[in-house]
């Protein structure tokens, strides 16, 4: 019996141990596309942007308005964000 409570330890010790890690890594890739989000936008970059941004992709105006991935291109790139919202 206590070998069982030794290997039933080890077990549950690997599995959060390796969940830990897979946390770990999935953090540091939301923060490199963050990264790449933030550099894409304050530079105009259209083309990272179709990349990192996903076809579901809304955000709210600093007016209220939402916009879709689409409409987003004619309020920043396009027109430079020159209406006072930015995406």
């Amino acid at each position: 019996m206590s070998e069982l409570r030794v290997t039933l330890a080890i077990i549950a010790a690997t599995l959060f141990s390796a969940a830990h890690a897979g946390a770990q890594v999935a953090e540091s890739e939301i923060n490199a596309l963050n990264s790449k989000w933030i550099t894409a936008e304050v530079n105009h970059d259209t083309g990272t942007l179709e990349r990192v941004l996903d076809e579901r992709f809304l955000a709210t105006l600093v007016s209220g308005k939402t916009i879709d991935r689409s409409a987003r291109k004619t309020v920043t790139g396009q027109n430079g964000g020159q209406n006072g919202d930015s995406a």
